[in-house]
């Protein structure tokens, strides 16, 4: 992603990534694991200043988050089987 945009990335290549494996864990072991804790997962994008969430297939595979649910997100895109959502803000 952040070869195709200017925006910076929270979690991107691992040589690329500051403090790779704990944002790793964050996004694989926390925020896409489950479909729950909406308002630590809200707080932690506005916190971390996240302005949009991708979904792949891969993100997919890693647990039962489901954005479509999410008042605090927003699809902006959509191509086959990636979605992007804006974090709204207040």
């Amino acid at each position: 992603l952040p070869a195709l945009t200017p925006r910076h990335v929270f979690l991107g290549h691992w040589g690329q990534t500051a403090r790779y494996e704990e944002k790793r864990s964050i996004v694989h072991l926390w925020f896409y694991r489950t479909n729950g804790s909406d308002e630590e997962k809200e707080l932690f994008l506005k916190t971390q200043k996240i302005d949009y969430v991708f979904l792949t297939p891969a993100e997919r595979k890693l647990g039962t988050f489901a954005p479509d649910e999410k008042g605090y997100l927003s699809l902006v895109f959509t191509k086959g089987n990636a979605s992007v959502y804006r974090v709204l803000s207040e």
